[in-house]
């Protein structure tokens, strides 16, 4: 499934800080600009719906402004993440593609950042 026309080969820098409660993550997420706006231009938001097993990261990232959602699913180590994502409007998937995560800094109490 392609995106948008105006998103097909977005690229786009996110801040991811995660809050890990057991194999429960949540957090939020600001982006910044890389080569076209974020989807629906919505620049931050929650993360949710997260879990950790063993190194398998999911989680979730909804966009209030027009009711979509990204799925995001991957690998985590010890310095990076990366994986698969894809996104949905209206129960239909309207994007899909590839993320990949570098660690910026290390946990913090009592927000723990694992990766921004």
């Amino acid at each position: 499934m392609l995106a948008k026309a105006s998103r097909c080969d977005a690229t786009n820098e996110l801040r991811l800080t995660f809050v890990q409660d057991g194999a429960d993550v949540s957090g939020y997420y600001q982006c910044a600009i890389g080569n076209t706006a974020c989807r629906d231009i919505q620049d931050a938001g929650p993360v949710s719906g997260g879990s950790l097993s063993g190194n398998r990261l999911k989680f979730q990232v909804d966009f209030a402004n027009d009711g979509s959602d990204c799925v995001f699913n991957g690998k985590l180590s010890a310095a990076s993440a990366s994986g698969a994502y894809a996104c949905y409007a209206e129960g239909k998937e309207v994007e899909s593609g590839h993320w990949h995560l570098s660690k910026k800094s290390s946990i913090v109490p009592p927000r723990p950042v694992l990766f921004e």
